[in-house]
């Protein structure tokens, strides 16, 4: 497992995110593989992926239902006081 810097992750995940936009396969499979890429990755990363992927879904107009609820349910999870 590779040791990622706060930024670092944050800025991999965007990356993912745009080149699989870049090939015009809609911004629901650049999400889809995005997650799929960078999830269980240790649980604070995790929650580090929730929230960029969060990033990325408010600056669209309209986003699938089970992404909004996915991701709360998971950011819900994460409990701050045991790290």
């Amino acid at each position: 497992m590779e040791d990622w810097e706060y930024d670092e992750l944050f800025g991999a995940i965007n990356e993912y995110y745009n080149d699989f936009l870049i090939l015009n396969r809609g911004y629901e499979y650049a999400i889809a593989r995005t997650f799929s890429e960078y999830i269980n990755l240790g649980r604070l990363e995790d929650f580090i992926v929730d929230t960029a992927i969060g990033e990325i879904l408010i600056t669209h107009d309209k986003v699938f239902i089970g992404y909004v609820e996915g991701k709360t349910k998971r950011l819900r999870k994460f409990n701050r006081t045991r790290f």
